[in-house]
């Protein structure tokens, strides 16, 4: 069976895997905030999608940090931002990566907002409210 908008199945699965790696018994990416950005930065480089790479990557993150109890602080504008940064430059270093992820996004029961993750604008639609 083929899959039409999956454009390279193997990868896909790296992306997914990836922050779940252990090196000597000790994790690769120890951190929340790591394990975020190493998903976040894979789905946008890898282009396991015929389309959409970099909104699925922001979708993702914001969805795998929401089911962590974390939510998104940063605007739209700066979310796009960041993301087209790391599409554009793909030897951004993961510290890099993680710092942005860790100033812009805080614990959800901090911030008092129940819903799952919810970002909109013309360059994507993505809601995921109140799950």
């Amino acid at each position: 069976m083929t899959i039409r908008y999956l454009t390279e199945p193997g990868s896909l699965n790296m992306c997914i895997e990836q922050p779940k790696q252990i090196v000597f018994e000790r994790e690769l990416y120890p951190t929340l905030h790591d394990k975020a950005g190493i998903l976040y930065k894979s789905l946008i480089i890898q282009h396991c999608f015929a389309n959409a790479n970099n909104r699925t990557a922001l979708a993702s993150l914001g969805l795998f940090l929401k089911c962590n109890g974390w939510q998104l602080l940063a605007s739209n504008q700066d979310a796009e931002d960041f993301t087209v940064a790391i599409a554009l430059d793909s030897n951004m270093e993961l510290p890099k990566i993680s710092d942005w992820i860790e100033k812009k996004f805080r614990d959800a029961s901090l911030v008092g907002h129940r819903g799952i993750f919810y970002y909109t604008n013309e360059w994507t639609r993505v809601f995921f409210v109140n799950l």
